[in-house]
This record gives structure tokens, sequence and C-alpha cells, in this order.
């Protein structure tokens, strides 16, 4: 995976040949040339959301059940046929909405 952040405006005028990037795709933050604290920080926060994502993985396949026994079906919303590989790969049981105007 690689961050990505948008509406970064003139951020183009303001980077130069050399210069380090610190990118939060999370919270939407570049940093010009971070110091070894907002390094550490940066890091920290990827280090916190790579165990968030492993923790959600170790829920993909749990049975989508409320305390008192009812099953709610967990559908996921999709733009194009190859998305259902993510809907597969994430433990969706359905498709909920299929996007079809991105077909034309």
């Amino acid at each position: 995976e690689i961050a990505a952040v948008l509406g970064t405006n003139n951020i183009t005028e303001l980077v130069k040949d050399g210069d380090i990037l610190a990118v939060s795709g999370i919270s939407g933050e570049v940093v010009i040339n971070p110091t070894e604290e907002q390094i550490a920080e940066f890091k920290a926060a990827g280090e916190a959301y790579a165990k968030q994502k492993a923790e959600w993985a170790l829920l993909k396949d749990a049975k989508t059940v409320t305390a008192d026994g009812k099953h709610f079906e967990l559908a996921a919303n999709i733009g194009t046929p190859k998305d259902v590989e993510g809907v597969n790969e994430n433990g969706a049981e359905a498709v909920g909405l299929y996007r079809t105007e991105f077909l034309y």
C-alpha cells in the first residue's frame, strides 16, 4: 500500500529535489523534511494502523450475529466486476449495491 493525500494545493511548488516527505493517507498530513520527532510520530501511526488492520483481519470471517442471535447480512457496494475480489477477500456475504452506471 502507498499512502495517498488529495488537495495538497501547491505542494509541488514547495517540494524540491532531495526533500524528504512524510505522508499520512489516514490524517491527510504531508510534512516536508520532517524532524526526527515527526518521523517517529509517523512511524508510530503507521505501526498502530498495521496493528489495527491485523485486528480487523481476525474479524473478517466472523459471524454477523447480534448478542440475541439475530443474523445480519454483511453486503458490499461495488462499481466494477473486479471489485468482487475485494468482497470475497474481506468477508462480505453479498453484494448490496452494484453501481452499473460505471459499466458504460
